[in-house]
């Protein structure tokens, strides 16, 4: 999955709708880049569906990761990085958020995010 806005790109090469978490690698402006987590969880349902995505959204609670060690080095990390880091993350090392999963597309609404099908192995499940 690839997504491109807001002065950043980024690919999400691992999603897998049962088995959390997936690789989020940011690319910024100046050829830095910056490699986050993304845990997901499945969210109570009351109509049941099938096991696999679809083009109905899949709603998930999902929290992107800054891993610990890129965390403790932030005030070192590129400027490119920690201006991601401040404005799409809130400064935050955890940001909870929505995410909402079709075959064709994950979204995460509340950053304006939207990473687009973009290969076989992209999206499992």
């Amino acid at each position: 999955m690839r997504a491109s806005a807001g002065g950043f790109s980024g690919e999400i090469s691992n999603f897998d709708l049962v088995c959390s978490p997936a690789a989020l690698r940011v690319r910024l402006g100046g050829g830095a880049s910056l490699d986050l987590v993304l845990h997901t969880t499945d969210r109570i349902r009351v109509f049941t569906r099938g096991p696999y995505l679809d083009s109905n959204p899949w709603e998930l609670g999902a929290t992107i990761e800054v891993p610990a060690a890129t965390w403790a080095r932030r005030a070192t990390l590129p400027a490119a990085a920690r201006e991601f880091i401040a404005a799409q993350l809130g400064g935050q090392r955890y940001t909870d958020t929505q995410l909402m999963a079709t075959r064709a597309k994950l979204e995460f609404p509340k950053l304006g995010w939207t990473f687009a099908y973009a290969g076989p192995a992209a999206v499992r499940r």
